[in-house]
């Protein structure tokens, strides 16, 4: 049994703080939003929010690399980075082989989890574009990814967002990657 125990006391340092234990005696107790310190006692001091602000951003952090990989296929000249998820999946390869017929080198990067994987932010760094493929109007990802990374790789990132209701066609795709390559080359 714990001497003390706080809801959310991270004892480890590692940014996830203990559940509450069933059959340990103590009552239940209903735990509100972030209002709150370690210890779980409601509270609207800014330090308590912004400490538990700080744990969760490092309970994050330290979640990264104990998620799925990325799935990554790379060509040895690192040129162009595509990064998608998996609902590309089927259209990837017929992307990748109507690029290649244009001379293009393409590598791949399928994203499985959030928040990224360290991988991906390596994957970026080695190529010289990456262009973030996905089916939708706004580009969900890609401002994710933009989010998520550090200051001197956002402007290696650029966006392929389209969506039309249907399954997605690789030539649509690859003539859009190929129109963004042309705007980023000029």
């Amino acid at each position: 049994a714990f001497e003390t125990f706080g809801r959310y006391l991270d004892v480890d340092g590692d940014g996830i703080p203990y559940r509450t234990l069933p059959g340990s005696g103590m009552d239940p107790i209903l735990y509100r939003g972030t209002g709150h310190n370690p210890m779980g006692v409601y509270s609207e001091k800014p330090e308590d929010y912004y400490n538990l602000m700080q744990r969760l951003r490092m309970k994050i952090d330290n979640a990264r690399d104990h998620l799925p990989a990325p799935i990554i296929r790379e060509e040895k000249e690192c040129e162009v980075g595509i990064v998608f998820l998996g609902s590309m999946e089927n259209s990837i390869q017929e992307i990748d082989d109507l690029l290649e017929a244009t001379g293009i080198k393409v590598s791949q990067c399928r994203v499985r989890a959030l928040p990224f994987h360290s991988d991906v932010e390596a994957f970026v760094r080695r190529h010289e574009v990456s262009i973030v493929l996905e089916i939708n109007r706004d580009g969900q990802l890609y401002g994710i990814l933009r989010r998520e990374l550090p200051n001197d790789l956002v402007t290696k990132v650029h966006s392929v967002a389209y969506s039309d209701g249907m399954p997605p066609r690789a030539r649509i795709y690859a003539e859009r990657i190929l129109a963004t390559l042309e705007e980023v080359n000029q």
